[in-house]
């Protein structure tokens, strides 16, 4: 009985210690210091509403009303919570004292906003054609989500555009600046677009510019671009760097994959695509930059949450066909999980990229299950001659493992010294995968031909 009523009072308990921390001020919540905005009633009737000097945070998901059509916000603002004002089916119109220091990407969720206002004392920001700027132009801070524009040109002199400036905007085509520098993270998420045109291509991009839309191409404009497009695809103007890939470009093994002569894929380059799953790379490739294949998710499944948890909005390709000779040069973290990646190299490279520094951790090489800790022991040597393996070297070995191409165990070995050899009369195979397993616990692994 005594649990039963203590169960029933709970609620109220918490609805109690809530109230001793809070004060309804016509209708609104607020923090009881009255600096933090919880709570705008959802069906509080009043068309506009002004945020009381003093407020310094709106919190998250602090307005869902049907019945607004304009706020004004003040000048002791700070920090805006995600999704603040989001699905506000009538508001339109937003007047800023200053812009916060912090401001959520997704702040106007599913709100039709028109048109931004600043009032005259506002210190860092002004509104240009319902567009929010800096007041000395050059950073781009926030345009209207529900502004429609077949196109729109961002102004010259602009050098940054902000995190989530055109979250969601409809517009069709943007133009960018010569003048830019900078690209803020999540700055064109979830916008309307189909094609960008390019004056400049930025020193710096943040995370995810791209997520959530459907770029068919990219076009550049201006004798003095730094950049090219071919079929859509930005690249340098030598056409050795890969910059961009369109998120909606079709980029797979059926289409031919990064073309011949590009010797270096660029720092986020096939980011937030959402098509490409099996690519070839070129012969000619020498680099890959950090974060290059981070591409757009699937909806995670139960297989694939763990790396849905890790990685947000990328998930890692399926199979890399890399025709380079030699291994290319890794820099950073290019692929998200190479372990569960596939790889396909030519025949001849297969020891140099079961080696070499990233690429000996995928999944497969050739169909070889090649996750194992390599080493480079050069006075090691391995022959296969006749049906014997004969292992030479100057490091104790502990055991030797023989596996067919397909990574299956054939046999093993136990021994205790630098030099052995190992009968094979018993298997078919022209080809074995031996790994060598040293005193010290190091381990190598390598191709071995019959004959070779």
């Amino acid at each position: 009985m005594k649990k039963t009523l203590l169960f029933m009072l709970l609620p109220l308990l918490c609805i109690l210690l809530q109230a001793q921390e809070t004060v309804v001020i016509d209708g609104v919540t607020f923090s009881v210091d009255r600096k933090t905005l919880i709570d705008y009633p959802e069906d509080k009737v009043d068309e506009e509403y002004v945020v009381p000097e003093g407020t310094e945070v709106i919190a998250r998901v602090a307005f869902s009303n049907q019945n607004l059509h304009k706020i004004t916000l003040p000048l002791s603002l700070r920090e805006v919570g995600c999704q603040a004002m989001s699905y506000c089916s009538q508001l339109t119109t937003v007047m800023w004292g200053i812009f916060p220091q912090r401001v959520s990407e997704s702040l106007f969720d599913g709100s039709p906003i028109q048109k931004f206002q600043t009032q005259d004392t506002s210190p860092n920001c002004i509104a240009i054609d319902g567009i929010l700027f800096s007041p000395d132009k050059k950073t781009l801070l926030l345009y209207p989500s529900a502004k429609s524009n077949k196109q729109y040109i961002v102004p010259e002199g602009i050098e940054t555009i902000l995190a989530g400036a055109f979250y969601c905007a409809q517009v069709h085509e943007f133009v960018l600046p010569s003048t830019l520098k900078e690209i803020g993270n999540y700055a064109f998420k979830g916008c309307a677009a189909g094609s960008v045109v390019w004056k400049r291509f930025p020193e710096k991009r943040g995370h995810g510019i791209f997520d959530d839309t459907h770029i068919n191409t990219f076009d550049v404009a201006g004798d003095d671009c730094n950049c090219i497009s071919c079929e859509g695809v930005l690249y340098s103007k030598n056409k050795k760097r890969l910059l961009l890939v369109p998120t909606n470009y079709y980029m797979a093994y059926e289409y031919g994959g990064v073309p011949e002569g590009v010797e270096i894929i660029g720092y986020k380059a096939f980011e937030s695509t959402n098509y490409i799953f099996d690519l070839p790379l070129p012969s000619s490739l020498k680099c890959i930059e950090d974060s290059a294949f981070y591409v757009a998710s699937k909806v995670p499944t139960k297989a694939s949450f763990e790396d849905f948890e890790e990685f947000g909005d990328y998930r890692h390709l399926y199979t890399i066909y890399c025709k380079a000779p030699i291994p290319p040069t890794i820099i950073g973290d290019p692929f998200i999980r190479v372990r569960q990646m596939k790889l396909e190299v030519p025949e001849e490279s297969f020891d140099l990229y079961c080696k070499a520094p990233v690429w000996k951790d995928f999944r497969t090489i050739n169909g070889v299950r090649a996750s194992i800790v390599t080493m480079d022991n050069e006075k090691t040597t391995v022959s296969w001659t006749n049906q014997t393996i004969h292992i030479k070297g100057e490091k104790t070995i502990s055991e030797v493992k023989l596996y067919s191409p397909g990574g299956v165990l054939i046999g093993s070995k136990t021994i205790s010294r630098p030099s052995d050899s190992f009968n094979v009369d018993q298997t078919t195979e022209k080809i074995l995968i031996v790994e060598i397993i040293y005193g010290d616990m190091t381990k190598e692994l390598l191709k071995l031909h019959k004959n070779r």
